[in-house]
């Protein structure tokens, strides 16, 4: 993505790039938000280059900068101004009524945090004068689909009018395979679909996490590593380090358990309580939903992930799955048979349905125990 952001991405030009933009399509852990922050804060630091920081700013930049050599790449040399917006927060305000652009909703959050009044008019300037990369996450945090459906409307008018002042403007999308239909129209858009981490990648990652959180602690630090060595070696737990996400959740579970459980339910149950925790500690509407309805999202997962353990037992069932329809057809039949009117059991059923997202996030557990 970097190496795309280097070309110049005007759409007038001869020569120009035809799938100018990206579409980074990964499941729950594999790092969407974090890679959509590395990418603003490369594109932060490719602007600064040159300049005179504070000592705070300074570590920052040279943390980014070691980060970025950690993995082989080298600082942006196209010195793009980059913005990150969160789309389940864009979603929210499009969601009360308000006719809000993008371009709009950018200078809105850009005036609050400074003392000048930026309009939308003064940013399509700059979008004509100076190369952008904007990195649009989380579209699979969008809980519905009709928001989803504006969303795609309004980054098409973005896109539009980015190619009427002929701007060199990247664009990234992050979102979860689950639920994304592709909409995007892949003449515009190249998808990159983030893969599970091998066995020997995620032993490594493992010892990287260890080395971070245990600076201060030689001792804790030797004994939580000698404890994921074994986990990445058993062949349950490494069913559960397949993503950077599940393996940083692995290394909590050992520093508090010296031994980890010697039945698999209790090892994924503990997997689930600590992804479940995670969705409801981020700042989006899903998380109240989730928090208020825990005790039935609980029982929808056993149901769910029986219905997988059935299936994975079938000679092609290995990989099981479920499909959104089939969850929401699950949840729908649940709310009927607790009483729910028709009506009620519908406009729930659509809410827990989303809740595919601490499914997905489990399903490593679920569908191969």
């Amino acid at each position: 993505m970097l190496e795309l952001g280097d070309m110049v991405l005007r759409q007038r030009q001869p020569d120009r790039i035809k799938r100018s933009n990206v579409v980074l399509v990964g499941g729950p852990g594999q790092g969407k938000s974090t890679l959509s922050q590395l990418i603003a804060q490369a594109y932060r630091v490719a602007l600064l280059t040159g300049a005179s920081p504070g000592p705070s700013v300074q570590e920052v930049i040279d943390d980014t900068r070691s980060a970025l050599a950690r993995l082989g790449l080298s600082v942006p040399s196209n010195r793009r101004w980059p913005t990150r917006i969160d789309l389940a927060k864009y979603a929210e305000e499009l969601a009360s009524g308000a006719e809000v652009s993008l371009l709009r909703w950018i200078s809105t959050r850009l005036s609050e945090r400074t003392d000048r009044d930026i309009s939308p008019s003064a940013l399509r300037g700059w979008l004509r004068a100076w190369p952008w990369a904007l990195v649009l996450d989380g579209l699979d945090e969008v809980p519905s689909v009709d928001a989803r459906r504006l969303i795609y409307s309004k980054i098409d008018d973005l896109l539009t009018g980015a190619e009427d002042l002929d701007a060199d403007l990247l664009i990234v999308v992050t979102t979860r395979p689950t639920g994304y239909d592709e909409r995007f129209p892949a003449d515009r858009f190249e998808h990159l679909q983030l893969q599970r981490l091998p066995a020997g990648e995620a032993a490594a990652f493992a010892q990287q996490i260890t080395d971070k959180r245990f600076t201060d602690d030689d001792e804790m630090r030797i004994k939580v590593a000698a404890r994921m060595r074994d986990a990445a070696r058993d062949p349950v737990t490494i069913r559960l380090m397949e993503t950077p996400l599940q393996v940083t959740i692995v290394s909590f579970i050992v520093e508090k358990f010296p031994t980890l459980p010697p039945d698999r339910f209790t090892l994924f149950d503990m997997y689930y309580r600590t992804m479940f925790d995670r969705e409801v500690a981020k700042d989006i509407p899903i998380a109240r939903f989730l928090s208020q309805h825990r005790a039935q999202i609980d029982r929808l997962h056993e149901h769910v992930g029986l219905i997988l353990q059935a299936a994975s037992e079938t000679a092609d069932g290995a990989e099981a799955t479920i499909s959104p329809h089939g969850l929401h057809d699950i949840a729908l039949q649940r709310l009927l048979d607790r009483g729910f009117t028709p009506a009620d059991a519908e406009t729930h059923a659509g809410a827990l349905g989303s809740v595919r997202r601490i499914i997905d996030g489990a399903r490593a557990g679920s569908q191969r125990r």
